[in-house]
């Protein structure tokens, strides 16, 4: 079904041109493309005509970029099904345009064929599946299968001591903790990394240059921070 209100949102007048006559060629029926050259016009635009269906909107902008836009438009309630047509699509991006309810992703090359298609698909409230959305979609999957790696201190000190061999009984007289406080992190570090031996916990640190060969540093008791 075609669509019949479009926006434009692109700060090159050229571009906004050329998809216009491009759009216009189409002949769909009562069509009527609306232009804005940057994203503060294209929210004041979208408040006086609720009827726009779908913006193509442009990422590196002078005034607001795609992403700021995205998050104005969400605020109010005010976006249509958006496509973001832009030469800038990095995964960060794509993860951080699809939480702000971006429909689709479009190279601005596209040809007519595939950017009329994305259109219809995403008036229906659809997302458009193409090789762009397949990359990110890799790539998150990807994301969420990786463990979290980030070390506390605590954590640091404890795999460290672990890498050198000593006990649970013997690193927590080392830290001046409780036995059941380090076997505590030891269980949770393993759980979030999804390891099942203290040797695969070590290892996978070491290949992910989180744990050097370094010693672990013994904290400084009371007395020790007195006599300084």
């Amino acid at each position: 079904m075609p669509v019949s209100n479009i926006l434009i949102v692109d700060d090159h007048p050229l571009m906004r041109f050329a998809l216009t006559k491009l759009l216009e060629s189409t002949n769909w029926p009562g069509l009527n493309i609306y232009q804005a050259s940057g994203g503060n016009e294209a929210i004041d635009l979208l408040k006086y005509h609720p009827e726009i269906e779908v913006m193509l909107l442009d990422i590196s902008m002078p005034d607001m970029n795609g992403v700021e836009v995205m998050r104005a438009l969400q605020k109010n309630k005010t976006a249509p099904a958006t496509l973001v047509l832009s030469q800038f699509e990095t995964p960060d991006l794509v993860s951080q345009m699809i939480k702000l309810g971006v429909k689709g992703f479009l190279v601005k090359d596209i040809a007519m064929d595939d950017l009329l298609d994305a259109i219809e698909t995403t008036s229906r409230g659809e997302f458009y599946d193409n090789s762009i959305f397949q990359e990110w979609r890799k790539y998150s999957q990807a994301e969420s299968h990786s463990p979290n790696l980030t070390l506390s201190p605590r954590e640091s000190d404890l795999l460290h001591l672990l890498k050198q061999g000593k006990s649970n009984k013997e690193i927590a007289a080392y830290l001046s903790l409780s036995l059941a406080t380090i076997e505590s992190y030891r269980k949770k570090l393993m759980a979030r990394t999804k390891t099942k031996s203290v040797a695969q916990l070590i290892s996978l640190f070491l290949e992910a240059g989180q744990l050097h060969m370094g010693n672990a540093k013994r904290p400084e008791t009371k007395s020790q921070s007195k006599d300084k």
